[in-house]
């Protein structure tokens, strides 16, 4: 979901390749998610993918905002233009299409849904302005430190998406600053050893099922919230919440490669897919849910999650293709 404008010359396929697994993962995370609260292994499923999906997103965001040669005002401008524009279809969706609302609200301080993500972006992408002229591990390390202690604060939390970027700052600073061909010859030398680890802590994340959360990687919840009794523990949770996100990640960049595929073709289109997806997901919840295929929960589960899957695939492929199409018309002119 970062900026294609910096690839249209010149593609990195592995960035590409990378865009499209992550997007593809973000869906079915999103899909498996609509059953964790009725079955632990979709929970834990869901929790895996949580822990690199979108911190590997941003981290990407912020390497390709530091390649990016246009003004910080227009990217910023843009994430915000859209993020207005699909709040409000949201909001419109709410008391129409999908009935949860009986009165329309207009709210563009708390994100809907998935729009987080834009928000985020644009706080980011101004956040740049600055970053040029820190130093590299002084703002790392204070990004990091910074969103450990706002964990204790309980008043941050979803307006402005404000939790989240504290939250989420260290993935794009680390992006941002990083020698990437040196990073990423280290995650492919080592990739055979954060996998094993990477292994064990997803035994774990089953191991645990209901004693750990998708809301550890989310970093919307203060610790108070998380551990009203003991608050504390939030950090710790943080802490290895972080460890995580960088094992699994390294592990999955590591995997990554730099042929030409078709998920390099889905990578070019990522924004689309996660803006149409959300809203798509809902409005099949509310009218496939109802419907019983089977006595069996399991298999009536199944079907239900393979629909949503099948008919999200269906539109987004559409979706991408038509915008194919439109690019290459255009650059044929």
């Amino acid at each position: 979901m970062v900026n294609n404008a910096v690839l249209t010359n010149n593609r990195e396929y592995y960035w590409d390749n990378l865009k499209g697994f992550l997007i593809i993962m973000v869906v079915l995370g999103h899909c498996i998610g609509s059953f964790a609260g009725k079955f632990n292994i979709a929970n834990s499923i869901s929790i895996v993918i949580y822990t690199f999906h979108m911190p590997l997103f941003i981290f990407a965001g912020g390497y390709f905002s530091k390649k990016s040669s246009r003004p910080v005002g227009s990217r910023a401008f843009r994430m915000l233009k859209i993020y207005m524009i699909m709040q409000l279809i949201y909001m419109v969706a709410e008391v129409t299409i999908l009935s949860s609302r009986k009165k329309f609200v207009l709210n563009f301080v708390n994100p809907s849904y998935t729009y987080w993500y834009l928000l985020v972006m644009a706080a980011f992408i101004c956040l740049t302005v600055f970053m040029k002229d820190a130093k590299m591990w002084t703002w790392i390390l204070t990004s990091i430190l910074v969103a450990l202690v706002a964990g204790f604060e309980p008043n941050i939390g979803d307006a402005f998406s404000f939790a989240r970027i504290l939250f989420f700052l260290p993935f794009f600073s680390l992006g941002y600053y990083i020698n990437m061909d040196s990073f990423i010859a280290f995650t492919k030398k080592y990739k055979y050893l954060f996998t094993i680890v990477s292994i064990g802590l997803i035994a774990l994340i089953f191991f645990l099922k209901r004693n750990i959360g998708r809301d550890m990687f989310m970093g919307r919840d203060s610790y108070s919230a998380l551990f009203p009794d003991y608050p504390l523990y939030g950090l710790y949770y943080r802490i290895g919440a972080y460890l995580i996100i960088i094992i699994i990640s390294c592990a999955v960049l590591g995997w990554c490669f730099k042929k030409k595929s078709l998920l390099s073709f889905v990578g070019k289109y990522t924004l689309p897919i996660y803006l149409i997806h959300g809203l798509l997901l809902k409005y099949l919840r509310k009218i496939i849910n109802p419907i019983k295929f089977s006595s069996n929960v399991i298999i009536n589960a199944g079907i239900t999650l393979g629909l949503y899957v099948i008919i999200i695939g269906i539109v987004c492929t559409v979706v991408i293709f038509a915008l194919h199409i439109k690019n290459s018309k255009e650059q044929t002119k």
